[in-house]
């Protein structure tokens, strides 16, 4: 089923009420790993395991031992036993977060254990029950992957019990702000700054941005403009320029002219050099990650540098990927 933004909460705890699996669709960003956490802390199973497994990194040559498990010895360099994602989801819930791109065979062996309820971890000689909550969830239609073979129908008829689709943040402007003032509070203390609310032009400019990352592009931007500010006041200013200048928010003028000057003497304002260079780094770096959807590879093309010197900057200046 499709649902609205303000409906969404209240349609969550509805379903974390039952037990069937669920399957989470929308854009990329637009927060189906939190919403697993939400269904799981509204569920029965709260006090059980949420394991989450992102199936996009998954090898396909280890997938039974990642999510079944292993005895040691049953491979080379399987040098002790590995419990598994599914077994450690016991009683709690397992979260397959892009289930789309597991390959036929491996959508077989997952199959077959949702139905016998049951998995053999490589090299033990009797199988384990297993008991846990399915969420799934996939950015992509799976019209597509069905009709061309892709995806098994049993399979996905079995994970789509229930589904939601969520709305994409562009849909939902009316929630930008109170979003964003979360998002705010929790960088902010994050980062050991005292911002503590936005100027109204900085609203405006938030909430008339097209938002193509969603959710995750926000707290990407947030995190770029409080890395760079320097107030309690979050301006507008702050924000970086490709969300000022894709905005059709026109440019306010100030009604009055400002009762002050500014400082005379620069060296009051200005940080040291070192210091205004990496927040210079840190704001470009993220700008460009967050407009890639934090595909190092394109990021690094476009800022001309190798792979591995953009992640030896996000390391030392302390950017990792926002996860919503």
């Amino acid at each position: 089923m499709s649902v609205t933004s303000n409906r969404l909460q209240p349609l969550i705890k509805r379903v974390a009420s039952t037990d069937s699996s669920i399957l989470l669709s929308g854009e990329s960003g637009t927060g189906k790993d939190f919403t697993a956490k939400l269904i799981h802390q509204h569920s029965s199973r709260q006090k059980g395991p949420f394991v989450p497994v992102d199936c996009g990194t998954l090898r396909e040559e280890l997938f039974e031992s990642e999510l079944f498990g292993h005895q040691r010895g049953a491979f080379t360099g399987a040098i002790k036993s590995r419990l598994g994602k599914i077994p450690s989801a016991s009683g709690g819930t397992l979260f397959l977060d892009g289930i789309d791109h597991l390959s036929l065979p491996n959508q077989t062996r997952l199959l077959r254990a949702l139905q016998e309820k049951e998995v053999h971890p490589l090299g033990a000689e009797h199988s384990k029950p297993i008991d846990f909550r399915l969420i799934t969830s996939t950015s992509e239609s799976f019209d597509a992957k069905l009709k061309e073979g892709q995806f098994r129908n049993d399979l996905y008829y079995r994970i789509k019990v229930i589904e939601l689709k969520l709305p994409p943040l562009r849909d939902r402007k009316n929630e930008v702000e109170s979003l964003a003032t979360l998002l705010l509070k929790e960088i902010s203390n994050r980062f050991g700054k005292k911002v503590r609310r936005f100027e109204r032009q900085t609203l405006e400019t938030l909430k008339n941005y097209s938002w193509p990352g969603n959710i995750r592009e926000l707290q990407a931007v947030l995190e770029c403009a409080v890395a760079s500010t320097q107030g309690e006041i979050l301006r507008v200013h702050d924000l970086p320029v490709f969300v000022r200048s894709r905005t059709s928010q026109p440019r306010e003028e100030p009604k009055e002219p400002p009762r002050s000057k500014p400082k005379t003497n620069l060296e009051a304002d200005l940080k040291p050099f070192q210091e205004q260079v990496e927040i210079f780094q840190r704001q470009l770096i993220t700008q460009t990650l967050t407009q890639f959807n934090w595909n190092y590879v394109m990021a690094s093309e476009q800022l001309k540098l190798s792979r591995h010197q953009l992640k030896y900057l996000c390391s030392k200046l302390g950017i990792r990927r926002p996860r919503v």
